[in-house]
């Protein structure tokens, strides 16, 4: 999550960018390790997926968030979104605001 949030905002993704690395690659070495294990994971399976997702591309290879304006609108293409759960893809928006 931090790591999307992260995505949207260059000045924020270069200062959490080293914290960022570190904590990924110790998901990922202790990911790999319960592989390795044939231990049954506790992570949801959904939050799993995105993880492999993230690890089969890259964290180098991750582009940043791009932004461009159309007419009125400002567009956005977050590569990292194409990696999200299925859960929040099913998720229905009826408005743009949500309490938190």
């Amino acid at each position: 999550l931090v790591l999307a949030n992260a995505a949207y905002d260059e000045r924020l993704h270069q200062h959490l960018e080293e914290r960022l690395r570190q904590r990924y690659e110790e998901h990922a070495l202790a990911l790999v390790e319960e592989l390795r294990r044939g231990c049954g994971s506790l992570h949801a399976e959904d939050d799993l997926v995105v993880f492999l997702k993230l690890m089969a591309l890259g964290l180098d290879n991750l582009e940043p968030a791009r932004h461009r304006k159309v007419g009125p609108w400002e567009l956005q293409y977050n590569q990292l979104r194409a990696f999200r759960p299925s859960r929040m893809n099913r998720a229905r928006v009826e408005t743009l605001y949500a309490p938190f």
